[in-house]
């Protein structure tokens, strides 16, 4: 990409990494470091054509998160079915979707924001953190 002069480096990193939990280190620090090599790398990248960016997704609604979310019903309400009321409290009471993510992911991907770099973006309904 230096070389040629342009492209983008676009990572997915977990938000573990900008609200660290004892439960789990491993992940925390592992996205942490993805975050801090985003913001790193894109201090110098674009002077050689490159962006780097990335987004946090939040809650989304995938497989393992209704897997989850219906382990958390189960334990909770007696019945896996369920998982949707577990919602509760979530940005919107609902998870993202992965369209929502992939439409900042295309964004930021884009020509439209070539001034943009070096950073993480939250796509999780409530901005930084949890």
């Amino acid at each position: 990409m230096c070389k040629r002069g342009s492209g983008v480096i676009f990572n997915v990193v977990g938000m573990a990494g900008v609200g660290p939990r004892a439960n789990y280190v491993a992940g925390s620090v592992g996205n942490a470091g993805l975050d801090a090599l985003t913001v790193a790398l894109g201090s110098e990248s674009i002077n050689f054509g490159v962006r780097v960016l990335g987004i946090h997704p939040g809650a989304i609604e995938t497989e393992r998160l209704t897997t989850i979310y219906k382990q958390m019903a189960q334990r909770d309400l007696g019945d896996e079915n369920r998982y949707k009321e577990m919602y509760k409290g979530l940005p919107a009471d609902r998870p993202g979707t992965p369209e929502e993510c992939a439409t900042v992911a295309a964004m930021l991907i884009s020509d439209k924001s070539y001034w943009m770099n070096g950073v993480v973006i939250p796509v999780n309904g409530r901005g930084q953190g949890w």
